[in-house]
């Protein structure tokens, strides 16, 4: 094939997507632009960095969803810090040399560099132990070989201090990405951020470790955790997509009632989900609501224990007659009631907006004054509803129209209210009521 092909050109720095042995062999020439993206790299491993040390991300979350608690969102400087960089070639260099402006302590481990090279960035030339010992921010700036695929997998990712942080913005494949969602988990590193991963795009079932490493990071239950799993086979099946309802009930609640303490929780397991081990819906339930009540770090492997150590009392149990759906999930806190189901796969739907909704909450607060008697149903998405939510008609006849932005639980909310459910069983939609209004509506 190609019989007139003479040169091979790379619009970047890699060529792993290239057969170098083969075209040398046929007498190709193959040329990579090695200096093209030095900067863009080396400015977004910053970004990466200063978003990771000064806890952005979570930050603007907590904005979204009316969360104002500025104690927990402190994060540290990168001045004084010490910054491993594993490869010091064209980026590596580069960042070492911005690092400096930081005043940032440089580590680096490169066999292929001198120690008078390293010497030039104002860098310590030392092995991969002692960098990753050492360091309080680990970055990746190496091309993905035989020798470095996988080169941070579980081993490494412990030998790292708790509060150390890992960046990567080289190549997809230096990390063993179960191993970086398994040690997120457990709390034995503080974060990290990945601008490439294996699989490119992940795969479209959403459930690749790229995708499970972004709900850790967000507090949220992930589909394959090593240290806290979830049933495989068909009861899998049924509770996966309620992961994340279960989470997303924990943070519903708090911003939903507003309550000065908490009071004790049941969760009600119903219809197709009657029969199903509880425990991995308990620990999505409490990993959701201890993210607005303590301002320690909570994730699905801690939140059982965290919520031991505060008092926070919760029962669960399975009633196959208590859902209105095929399946449901039904919290029960003080004078307070809230189902939940899935409608469809939220994850799916979550990268396209023109899918149905993922999950419709019922709720009701009798003990509520201002609300006595009524039924309040909740639509939240993940985009602004541009078709009609895929839910019952025994329960909702009207869906917000385009123009109407829902958003995800756990930043902010859209609620549509409704009327006490009708003879026809179907609630007529009253208005839109924005979510910093809520609790007074």
């Amino acid at each position: 094939a190609g019989p007139r092909l003479t040169v091979v050109a790379r619009a970047g720095v890699g060529v792993d997507a290239i057969d170098v042995d083969a075209a040398t062999d046929a007498g190709i020439l193959v040329l990579n632009t090695p200096g093209a993206n030095t900067i863009a790299a080396t400015e977004q491993t910053f970004a990466l960095m200063l978003a990771l040390a000064r806890r952005t991300t979570l930050a603007a979350q907590q904005l979204r969803a009316g969360i104002w608690d500025r104690k927990g969102l402190i994060g540290t400087e990168l001045y004084a810090k010490t910054l491993g960089i594993v490869g010091l070639g064209r980026i590596g260099g580069s960042v070492a040399l911005r690092a400096k402006a930081f005043g940032m302590r440089i580590l680096a481990h490169d066999p292929y560099i001198s120690a008078a090279r390293a010497g030039a960035f104002d860098a310590n030339l030392v092995d991969l132990d002692a960098l990753l010992e050492q360091s309080d921010i680990v970055t990746l700036h190496v091309p993905l070989t035989l020798q470095t695929t996988g080169m941070i997998d579980a081993a490494r990712l412990a030998q790292l201090r708790p509060h150390a942080y890992v960046i990567n913005c080289a190549r997809g494949g230096l990390i063993v990405e179960r191993d970086l969602l398994a040690a997120l988990d457990a709390g034995t590193i503080a974060g990290a951020a990945l601008d490439v991963v294996a699989v490119e795009p992940p795969p479209p079932d959403g459930t690749g470790a790229a995708h499970d490493v972004a709900r850790a990071l967000l507090g949220a239950p992930a589909n394959a955790a090593v240290n806290a799993p979830v049933p495989d086979g068909p009861e899998a099946e049924r509770i996966f997509p309620f992961l994340d309802v279960a989470y997303r009930l924990g943070r519903f609640f708090p911003q939903y009632t507003r309550a000065a303490t908490l009071p004790r929780f049941a969760l009600v397991l119903g219809g197709a989900l009657a029969e199903v081990p509880p425990a991995p819906l308990i620990r999505a339930f409490l990993s959701g609501l201890l993210q607005a009540t303590t301002d320690r770090r909570v994730s699905v492997v801690n939140a059982e224990a965290i919520a031991n150590e505060l008092g926070i009392a919760l029962d669960a149990r399975g009633d196959p007659a208590e859902s209105s759906y095929a399946a449901s999930l039904r919290l029960l806190a003080g004078g307070t009631s809230i189902a939940a189901t899935s409608v469809g796969n939220f994850l799916r739907w979550a990268r396209n907006s023109a899918s149905a909704c993922g999950i419709w909450f019922s709720t009701s607060a009798a003990a509520a004054s201002s609300r006595r008697g009524s039924r309040v149903e909740v639509l939240i998405c993940q985009a602004y509803a541009s078709s009609a939510p895929a839910v019952s008609p025994a329960l909702v006849s009207s869906s917000p129209s385009a123009s109407q932005p829902c958003v995800r639980s756990g930043l902010s909310f859209t609620a549509w209210r409704s009327a006490t459910i009708a003879p026809s069983g179907k609630p007529a939609l009253l208005r839109a009521i924005p979510s910093s209004k809520y609790a007074a509506a």
